[in-house]
């Protein structure tokens, strides 16, 4: 996964901007990650098609617009999760940015398949 932007939660708005380092990185995804990112692109699909629209290749993976066009505010993000974590039971989890992989890491995890591709976050 390709991470080129970041999202400011500021009064009144959403600000989406470059990443403080004004950088892309790529992100190593798990499998399990990966299984949940397609199944949740299936439900995206599915939302737009039934409403006419596509997604367009920079729209947010996170998004309450049908056509994904806009992002999700961050404070609704975390706060969603720890709703699920405290239902769950799982107070000791934390919801903390990974850090980025070391050049070792995407050096050995090659390319990632055309077919796990989300739509790019540029």
């Amino acid at each position: 996964m390709i991470l080129a932007r970041s999202i400011s939660d500021t009064p009144g708005s959403v600000v989406v901007k470059d990443t403080k380092s004004h950088a892309a990185r790529r992100m190593a995804l798990d499998p399990m990650t990966v299984a949940v990112l397609r199944g949740h692109r299936e439900t995206v699909d599915k939302r737009t098609e039934a409403a006419g629209v596509t997604v367009p290749p920079a729209g947010f993976i996170w998004s309450q617009s049908v056509d994904a066009s806009e992002p999700y505010r961050p404070i609704r993000v975390s706060g969603t999760f720890r709703g699920v974590r405290d239902k769950l039971g799982l107070t000791n989890v934390t919801f903390t940015s990974p850090p980025p992989p070391s050049p070792a890491e995407v050096s050995a995890s090659g390319p990632l398949p055309a077919d796990s591709a989300m739509p790019t976050q540029t």
